[in-house]
């Protein structure tokens, strides 16, 4: 029982926490399976980063991950302003971003859509991922990661897959936008040694000013 609890999710759901790097093709590059519901965002990507000697996820030279408000800011990994306005159901026509932070988040946005659109996907093709099977938790984590490699091989081969097709190009809403996020998604970063630094922080957030203020500046000028 006492395991089990750890497995229940804010909602008070039995489920896992899945890590996972999509690409823009809607394919997986990384995921990491098997984590307690109940695991926050970042201390599961704290594992996956700093922590594990095998499987670790590591971000390209001179590039980064776009992640939703549930990671740090830091750097390899590229987060929203919080504060401003993100989720695509905020905007509109009549509703264009104020300043640049919100148009950094609208277009952060867009581009972070692709995971979403990959999950319905995925969930979509295998609905043993929408509920908890009667397996234990170590084999629920292989059927994650087999689904995963399915979803792959897939999208590899048949271009022509209708689930991909219905969701190539639709803009779907965000299920971890600004305001689903875990008021403690960041309270385990004290007690664990390894971790992201002040100056990985404060660099990151330096480059997201100067992308936001490029991105204002060039919107400017049309």
């Amino acid at each position: 029982m006492e395991e089990q609890s750890r497995y229940r999710n804010r909602k008070g759901v039995l489920s896992q926490n899945v890590l996972a790097v999509v690409d823009f093709d809607m394919k997986f590059q990384y995921v990491l399976s098997s984590w307690e519901g109940s695991a926050s965002d970042s201390r599961v990507l704290r594992n996956a980063v700093w922590e594990r000697s095998q499987n670790r996820l590591k971000s390209p030279n001179g590039k980064y991950y776009i992640v939703d408000a549930g990671y740090a800011n830091t750097k390899g990994f590229l987060a929203p302003y919080r504060g401003a306005r993100y989720h695509l159901r905020e905007w509109s026509q009549t509703q264009a971003p104020q300043n640049a932070r919100e148009l950094y988040n609208l277009r952060h946005s867009k581009l972070r859509n692709v995971v979403e659109r990959t999950f319905v996907v995925l969930k979509k093709r295998f609905p043993i991922l929408t509920t908890p099977p009667p397996y234990f938790i170590k084999k629920q984590g292989w059927i994650v990661l087999s689904c995963c490699i399915l979803h792959n091989f897939i999208r590899k081969w048949n271009w022509q897959d209708s689930y991909f097709e219905e969701h190539m190009e639709e803009e779907i809403e965000d299920s971890h936008g600004l305001n689903d996020i875990d008021s403690d998604s960041n309270s385990d970063e004290e007690d664990i040694g390894r971790g992201p630094t002040d100056a990985d922080k404060q660099y990151m957030c330096n480059l997201r000013d100067e992308i936001a203020q490029q991105m204002w500046n060039a919107r400017a000028i049309r």
